[in-house]
C-alpha cells in the first residue's frame, strides 16, 4: 500500500512472503575454514527458511531535505544460522579449531533504518544513514549471534563548481559503530 500526504510526504506499507533454501555448505559442511580458523559442521537435515515481513515506511522530500525512515517486522520460520559449540573443538592435522554448528530456529527481526539527506547551501550536502536491529529466537527470547549492533553513517560532500566538464566532489564521512551488548556472552 501506498498513499501520497501531500507534495512532501509519502507512507508506504509492504507485507511480503519469502523462502530461502538451505546452502549446500549449510547442509553438508563438514571441516576446518581455513580463512576463518574455524570447524563447521552442517545439517542435512535442515529445511527451508520460511520468512513473513511487514515494511512501514515515510518519507519526507523537499527542495533542502529528503528524509526517509523504515520500520520493519519479520518472523522467520527455520531461520538457519551457524552457531559456537561452547567449549568444543576440533583437531585436525592443521591445529585445533572452535565447532561451529548450522542449526535451525524460528526467529523475530524488527529494526529501524534511517537515511537522511539535507543540500543546506547550493554545492555543499550532508547525508545520515542509521540502522538498529533486534532479532530474538522465539521459543527462548535469546538473543541470536551474528546481528549486526547499532550503526551510524553521516557524510559531509562538497561539489566543486568550478569544474564544467566533470563534476568532482570532496567529502569527509564519519562511520560511528556501537559495541554490541544483546548477545548470549557464553
Amino acid at each position: 500500500a501506498s498513499y501520497r500526504l501531500n507534495e512532501q510526504w509519502k507512507f508506504t506499507s509492504n507485507l511480503g512472503l519469502a523462502w530461502r533454501a538451505p546452502h549446500v555448505h549449510e547442509l553438508y559442511s563438514n571441516g576446518n575454514e581455513l580463512g576463518s580458523g574455524m570447524f563447521v559442521m552442517g545439517d542435512s537435515t535442515m529445511h527451508s527458511e520460511q520468512s513473513t515481513k511487514w515494511v512501514t515506511s515515510l518519507a519526507y522530500r523537499s527542495a533542502f531535505a529528503e528524509v526517509r525512515v523504515d520500520a520493519y517486522l519479520q518472523w522467520l520460520n527455520g531461520y538457519i544460522y551457524d552457531e559456537p559449540e561452547k567449549g568444543r573443538y576440533i583437531t585436525v592435522i592443521s591445529g585445533s579449531y572452535p565447532l561451529f554448528q548450522y542449526k535451525q530456529t524460528d526467529a523475530f527481526f524488527r529494526g529501524v533504518d534511517l537515511d537522511l539527506r539535507l543540500k543546506p547551501l547550493q554545492h555543499v550536502g550532508y547525508h545520515l544513514l542509521s540502522s538498529l536491529i533486534w532479532a530474538n529466537e522465539k521459543r527462548t527470547g535469546n538473543y541470536l549471534p551474528y546481528i549486526p549492533s547499532f550503526r551510524l553513517t553521516h557524510s559531509l560532500t562538497w561539489s566543486l563548481p568550478f569544474f564544467k566538464a566533470f563534476s568532482p566532489k570532496l567529502g569527509l564521512t564519519h562511520r560511528f559503530v556501537a559495541k554490541q551488548t544483546r548477545f548470549n556472552p557464553a
